[in-house]
């Protein structure tokens, strides 16, 4: 009995000494692991030691390890919190900065914009001066094709309107007066410029209805004195005009037939 006590207790005695061995590996592993700064293999080494029957110099290691361990995992979260606060702020910079871009561009957009509109305006006011004085000039060819150049640009379309409505009056205005003086030919250019800018149209209408009657009777009369180049010239004249095609065969014939 004596000799089977003996035996049990030798026994225990040597499966102590095996777990504190184990023990002692599996604590040198949570050692190594944090080393690597493996936190999470080495806490899980280090949980795995809380049955052991470890000495006090073993045990003051192992809490000495897990509070450190413990420190490394809080400074761990303390540097991926400031990591995310710094990338947040990064990003509100970011966000700040394209702002700033934007305004920036909005700004050199609209300056740019009102350089080219200064200067299609600028532009435009050069035509009307060149326009008036044409007009003065009684150049109303180069007058016409200006403010037409004018109207294209599209700048200031009040002032190319008011150019449009004294041009075309100074139009019919001299066209009446080729009429009296029977200047037939100049006359009908007018007419038609005047007609090419359209905002007068009525007063167009009748300057080329009077036109048309003076050229038609005045060409027939010349058929009659026989003054066949005259009737030529009237004929001529009626090419900007209006006038029937059938109107102006039956006076070209008469002179053919005369």
């Amino acid at each position: 009995m004596k000799k089977n006590i003996f035996l049990f207790l030798l026994c225990w005695a040597f499966a102590g000494m095996v777990d504190a061995q184990d023990c002692l590996s599996i604590l040198n592993q949570a050692k190594v692991a944090y080393a690597g700064s493996n936190l999470k293999q080495a806490l899980k080494k280090l949980q795995d030691t809380e049955d052991c029957d470890l000495n006090n110099e073993l045990l003051q290691e192992r809490q000495t390890l897990q509070s450190n361990i413990f420190k490394a995992i809080d400074d761990q979260r303390v540097e991926a919190e400031n990591n995310a606060k710094k990338v947040q702020e990064s990003e509100k910079e970011t966000q700040i900065a394209l702002h700033a871009v934007r305004v920036a561009y909005d700004s050199l957009h609209t300056v740019l914009e009102d350089l080219e509109k200064s200067s299609t305006e600028c532009a435009v006011r050069l035509l009307l001066a060149e326009v008036e004085r044409s007009r003065q000039e009684l150049n109303f060819e180069v007058a016409v094709d200006k403010v037409k150049t004018a109207k294209t640009l599209g700048a200031l379309p009040d002032s190319v309107d008011m150019a449009y409505q004294r041009l075309s009056r100074a139009l019919l205005s001299h066209a009446r007066e080729d009429i009296q003086h029977k200047e037939y030919k100049q006359a009908s250019a007018k007419i038609k410029s005047a007609g090419e800018l359209n905002v007068q149209p009525d007063s167009v209408a009748a300057a080329n209805q009077i036109l048309q009657h003076i050229l038609i009777k005045n060409g027939r009369l010349d058929i009659i004195n026989s003054d066949y180049d005259a009737a030529v010239e009237k004929i001529n004249a009626m090419n900007n005009l209006s006038v029937p095609p059938d109107t102006v065969a039956s006076i070209r014939f008469e002179i053919a037939f005369c």
